[in-house]
């Protein structure tokens, strides 16, 4: 019985030049269709199950978010931590301590739902291993980290503000979104993850194209948080009192502002970086030349993935490729890119 194996077109091996390479009819579809017959409905309905819960997750965060503004501003917390804060004599210390108090109460208040999101949720379809108590003192140990960068990072800009006298308000917002990339940045792991992933996966000019989008994304938030916080300061100033740009108390808005836009902006950075991993897909199967193992790496996330999104739900929340989208694209280059040569093997062999 004659069968037969792939090998890429225009690579060094040699064929068998009596018979000439064969060309076979390749279907990607029905490779794709078998590949993902291969996950268990059971498996199929764990992914959905959490990918669905993870879309209304977005939304819930904004709802908590909201909540956490509307009772440091409207309910007086704000003010009563800049009481506390204001006792002290020295601005800085002042400051500082206000930052501090500002994110222990927000950390304090996002942590039921943080609880469930990271601990509860995760443990309930198998993705934790940790009991609770080990789970929480990590998730502290975290916090205490973003807390030593976030204080002195705020506390240096509107030290700086402090001293300024002209576009004092694009400079509060420029400031902002600075110190959020810079700790972003500044981040060990992720600045290690992201670097190696960049120059590994891709191009030079994929990079320049994905920099640009978020360069541009930055430009458009820093005009609408701008936008916002003026507008917010003219008719709710007095009654939250907000006066004053350059006081610190307006950190809580300035957070809650930023995650309004990043809340706004999602159907955009999700494509964004979908495209930056379909990118970074499309380089690994021209590095391994094995679209079949990826395929078969790619299933073994179906039970925290969902298999085939709809068209609008995989634009708006997906911030990778699905994984239907992906064996079909490796499928494609397989097709794009192999070419068929016969082999005598063993009865039953099959490509």
């Amino acid at each position: 019985m004659i069968n037969f194996f792939a090998i890429r077109g225009e690579s060094g091996h040699q064929s068998n030049k009596r018979d000439g390479p064969v060309l076979l009819h390749f279907d990607s579809g029905i490779s794709t269709g078998k590949l993902l017959h291969t996950i268990p409905a059971s498996v199929r309905q764990k992914g959905d199950q959490y990918t669905e819960g993870g879309h209304w997750l977005i939304l819930w965060n904004f709802v908590n978010a909201a909540l956490i503004i509307w009772i440091f501003l409207f309910q007086g917390l704000s003010s009563y931590i800049k009481s506390i804060s204001g006792s002290i004599v020295s601005q800085d210390l002042s400051n500082s301590v206000y930052l501090a108090l500002y994110f222990i109460a927000d950390y304090l208040l996002s942590l039921p739902l943080n609880i469930y999101q990271h601990f509860t949720r995760e443990k309930q379809y198998g993705f934790l291993n940790q009991n609770f108590i080990q789970w929480m003192s990590g998730d502290l140990s975290r916090f205490m980290i973003e807390l030593a960068i976030l204080v002195p990072v705020f506390l240096l800009g509107y030290t700086y503000l402090r001293k300024i006298k002209r576009n004092v308000m694009m400079q509060v917002v420029a400031i902002f979104i600075a110190s959020v990339s810079g700790v972003m940045f500044l981040n060990p792991v992720f600045s290690k993850a992201a670097l190696i992933r960049a120059r590994t996966l891709y191009s030079p000019g994929f990079l320049l194209k994905i920099n640009l989008e978020y360069i541009l994304l930055m430009l458009l938030g820093f005009i609408f948080v701008s936008w916002a916080l003026n507008e917010f300061i003219l008719k709710y100033g007095k009654r939250v009192k907000l006066a004053n740009i350059r006081d610190i108390t307006n950190v809580p808005l300035l957070v809650f502002l930023v995650t309004c836009y990043l809340f706004i902006i999602t159907p955009i950075s999700n494509t964004i970086k979908r495209n930056a991993e379909s990118e970074a897909d499309i380089y690994e199967l021209k590095i391994t030349r094995k679209p079949d193992v990826f395929a078969l790496s790619v299933i073994k996330s179906a039970d925290h993935d969902k298999m085939d999104p709809g068209y609008w739900e995989e634009a708006f929340f997906f911030d990778h490729p699905s994984i239907k989208q992906r064996i079909i694209s490796a499928m494609k280059w397989k097709t794009e890119n192999l070419i068929f040569l016969p082999l005598f093997s063993i009865k039953g062999f099959s490509c």
